[in-house]
């Protein structure tokens, strides 16, 4: 018989799911206990399209899984013993050849195969009661495959350790039940439900979406006269479980050893493990079985999700609240250094405030100082007519230092980049010189120099008369020097008010500038080292919140589809 196909939803879900599955495998992460559930759903990739249909019998230690498993199959496949039981996982499925073989781990997560003669399949499975774990603990699973009509449509029977105070081995059985399409709890008639027993229906009941039944076996231990109220308070206890695909409870009764029925009737119950068989034929060619598998793989799958989220949102919201302290203390200290600016701004201000307070001083230096170094320059330098515009000129570049010297000097606290000190009188001396005729000639001699001035020196004004310069001439050299030192002093009396003015404007200008600056400020304070580490991890469990909540909406739009 050919190999069971993919059912077309099965393929469609898993397409569908194909980009959601692909971040669990490609997250990186430091924590081990969210690598292991990321690739618990990366690992599911494989299982959604998965064409065999697994029914995993699950169960308390000795309730008769292995011996029930025995009669579907119709042989002595899975060995039994009384004092000892199931300690590792076995798995059986179709094959026109029987063979049976150990899967055992080995690093990378993958299996190597070791075929295994059937008499020695007890040393591989089979738990001592006394001992502490299963004999062969390096055994994954234990793969049977069986020419058996049962199996042959795609069923695999799945028998698992017993529901027992080793948490190794619950914890392989709930992981068998994930990795299941159908689950099958197996109970004693004789010790009807216990509480761990309800328990373990409860969680088959939510991973597999309700793909759930149960087999109430070893019927026989108990008087006839008392069978039916044991099966009525089963049906009573399980009412609810299940689904509408496989009943709401699916109810069997049968014998501890299988041999004969002997069982009283009840209407809400099958009775034999015939009756389970045919149940198990019967859903296997019905055209439910697909939706019935799809159902439980999306539920599982879901239940992975709801287990990522669970584990994901209380560590989102301890980082979200760590982020939050080490940003209050980042924003503390940023309001700090906004304070300590704004405190300094204050402080250039009022430095700025007595420099503009002494720039009529400045402008009186600035006209001593450019009258001595031209009175200097006729007493020393015979070539003091060639020199009389360049020292003129120092002067005012004498002035331009110390405005600008004292600005520097008073802009130490707020590390403002003041705009420079230019002057702008090429065209105020122009106009100077047009209406002041006592200046027309020595407006040009003292244009100004490229770089003093943010526009072109003036174009020179005409010069004097020849009558002008005879009678210059006539005066003698000191008379001359006189005359041009008077003059040179005037200009500079009148440039000093205006060069005050300049000065005044831009020092207000200034503190304006250092003001709105301060006000302005953001510090620029790099992230601590915590706080670099708790947003990444805020922003990484939000990312992975983000997407869990995406696969779960894509899982119900599969489920809506089918």
């Amino acid at each position: 018989m050919p190999a069971p196909t993919v059912s077309h939803s099965l393929l469609d879900a898993a397409a569908t799911l194909d980009a959601y599955f692909a971040v669990a495998a490609s997250t990186p992460t430091p924590h081990r206990e969210l690598q292991q559930l990321l690739q618990t759903i990366a690992d599911y990739r494989a299982i959604l399209p998965r064409p065999e249909r697994h029914i995993a019998f699950f169960g308390s230690f000795k309730t008769g899984k292995s011996t029930l498993i025995n009669a579907l199959l119709g042989a002595e496949i899975v060995p039994t013993r009384v004092l000892r039981a199931t300690g590792v996982v076995t798995c059986m499925g179709y094959a026109q050849h029987a063979s049976a073989s150990l899967l055992h781990r080995i690093p990378g997560n993958g299996l190597r195969e070791e075929p295994i003669a059937f008499d020695e399949l007890a040393s591989a499975i089979l738990l001592d009661l006394h001992g502490h774990g299963a004999n062969r603990p390096a055994v994954e699973y234990v793969q049977v495959r069986l020419p058996v009509p049962l199996l042959q449509g795609g069923w695999v029977l799945v028998d698992t350790p017993g529901l027992v105070d080793d948490p190794l081995l619950s914890q392989r059985t709930y992981a068998e039940l994930a990795r299941s399409d159908v689950a099958v709890l197996v109970l004693s008639a004789y010790q009807l439900l216990s509480i761990k027993e309800r328990e373990a229906a409860r969680i088959a009941q939510t991973w597999l979406g309700g793909n759930i039944v149960f087999v109430v076996n070893q019927m026989d231990l108990v008087a006839v006269d008392e069978q039916a109220e044991v099966l009525e308070r089963a049906r009573l206890i399980l009412q609810g479980a299940g689904n509408q695909l496989v009943g709401q409870p699916r109810i069997f009764a049968t014998n501890a050893l299988h041999t004969h029925d002997g069982i009283t009737p009840s209407e809400s119950v099958l009775i034999g493990v015939p009756a389970l068989a045919q149940w198990l034929t019967t859903l296997e060619a019905s055209p439910l079985q697909a939706q019935l598998v799809l159902q439980a793989r999306l539920s599982t799958l879901e239940q992975h999700l709801a287990r990522l989220h669970t584990w994901l949102l209380p560590r989102r919201n301890t980082a979200r609240q760590i982020r939050q302290q080490h940003q209050q203390h980042h924003d503390a200290e940023r309001a700090r250094q906004r304070t300590r600016m704004r405190e300094a701004a204050h402080e250039d201000c009022i430095r700025l405030g007595i420099l503009r307070q002494r720039s009529a001083q400045l402008s009186d230096d600035f006209v001593r100082s450019c009258t001595a170094s031209i009175a200097q320059r006729m007493a020393a330098d015979p070539a003091w007519p060639d020199r009389l515009k360049h020292d003129f000129c120092q002067s005012m570049q004498l002035y331009l230092q110390q405005v600008r010297r004292g600005t520097w000097a008073a802009l130490t606290r707020t590390r403002y980049q003041p705009p420079l000190f230019e002057l702008r009188l090429p065209r105020t001396l122009n106009e100077m010189a047009a209406a002041e005729g006592w200046v027309e000639g020595l407006g040009f001699w003292v244009g100004f120099l490229p770089g003093i001035a943010d526009e072109p020196a003036p174009a020179a004004p005409p010069l004097p008369g020849l009558d002008l310069l005879g009678e210059w001439f006539d005066l003698g050299v000191a008379q001359v020097k006189q005359q041009i030192l008077l003059s040179v002093e005037q200009t500079a009396r009148h440039l000093g008010p205006l060069l005050q003015h300049e000065a005044e404007q831009y020092f207000a200008r200034l503190e304006r500038m250092v003001v709105n600056f301060a006000e302005a400020y953001e510090p620029e304070l790099a992230e601590s080292p915590d706080l670099h580490q708790a947003r990444s991890e805020e922003a990484t469990y939000d990312r992975l919140l983000a997407w869990c909540e995406a696969f779960a909406a894509a899982i119900d739009l599969v489920q809506q589809r089918h």
